[in-house]
């Protein structure tokens, strides 16, 4: 039921299910989303200090097919806009929708959980399924030293590419483009 979708330098896998060999109504899906302004700010400072194979400089695919720079969020941008033909399938900067579709545009989930409201979204699916119950606010999740608000690091150039790129994320997900 799994495939191996690709494998990096540090001998991790990312697997993704073929969902044809499934039956996936006596499945309990949920998935996790974010703000994709957000989530690309988080993925460029992620990258800005070295995560995912990122040399600080340049954030590389596995395949190095693709070089993403990182002088300034601004560029890291306009870059992911010019290589959106590579962007689109690499699963950093992937739309979200496209994880959880099928070949037929159907939505494979039961829940949608938002990262913004992660505990009270969770404990909907700990009660539907049963899963030990988690406290998230107990969780230390690694942030930026200084990081500033997500909405700083746009302009209104930079705002239109997100908007245009990640698009079918604002409306299925229901957020607020700016």
């Amino acid at each position: 039921m799994l495939n191996k979708t690709s494998n990096n330098k540090k001998g991790r896998r990312h697997f993704q299910i073929d969902i044809k060999k499934m039956n996936l109504k006596k499945y309990y899906i949920f998935t996790i989303v974010r703000n994709p302004y957000d989530r690309l700010v988080s993925l460029y400072l992620f990258s800005k200090r070295g995560g995912g194979g990122a040399n600080g400089n340049f954030a590389l695919d596995i395949n190095m097919q693709l070089t993403i720079t990182l002088n300034s969020f601004k560029d890291f941008i306009i870059n992911i806009k010019n290589k959106w033909d590579i962007c689109k399938i690499d699963i950093r900067y992937k739309p979200m929708i496209d994880w959880i579709r099928d070949d037929d545009n159907n939505i494979l989930t039961n829940k949608i959980v938002k990262f913004e409201n992660l505990q009270e979204d969770m404990n909907e699916v700990f009660e539907q399924t049963g899963l030990t119950y988690i406290d998230f606010s107990k969780i230390h999740h690694y942030k930026s030293e200084n990081r500033k608000h997500w909405m700083e690091y746009y302009d209104k150039e930079i705002l239109d590419i997100v908007n245009e790129l990640y698009y079918e994320d604002f409306i299925v997900f229901d957020y607020k483009i700016l």
